[in-house]
């Protein structure tokens, strides 16, 4: 499969990875709806990123700034860091802020990303 799709598309190479986006994982799991998700949500969300990652996704893309992402808290975020962070992988982000609240926009990130890779 791999090779038919840099046949059709030659400009992707060797070196193009792709991310698991949290808004996706979240829909899939939760539905478009924006607030706090049950346990079982989380679970399901964690169980998707793990196999995901487990199968060659690069890492976990953030857009906090966008629904249904928006409302995700940081305990969300930081659950989810913990597995990227187990499996070695990246994490991206578009912060909630990028005017107003930036410094706490960045610590945010830093407290769900940064924290996480020392546990993996």
């Amino acid at each position: 499969m791999r090779l038919e799709i840099r046949r059709r598309i030659p400009c992707i190479g060797r070196s193009f990875v792709a991310p698991n986006s949290h808004g996706t994982l979240r829909i899939g799991c939760a539905g478009s709806g924006c607030g706090p998700l049950s346990e079982s949500q989380l679970d399901g969300m964690e169980r998707t990123l793990d196999e995901s990652l487990a199968a060659g996704a690069c890492g976990l893309s953030t857009g906090l700034m966008y629904a249904p992402s928006e409302s995700a808290p940081f305990a969300e975020l930081e659950r989810l860091c913990r597995i990227v962070a187990r499996r070695g992988k990246l994490y991206a982000t578009h912060r909630r802020d990028y005017a107003f609240r930036v410094v706490e926009a960045v610590e945010e990130q830093l407290g769900s990303g940064a924290d996480r890779a020392s546990e993996g």
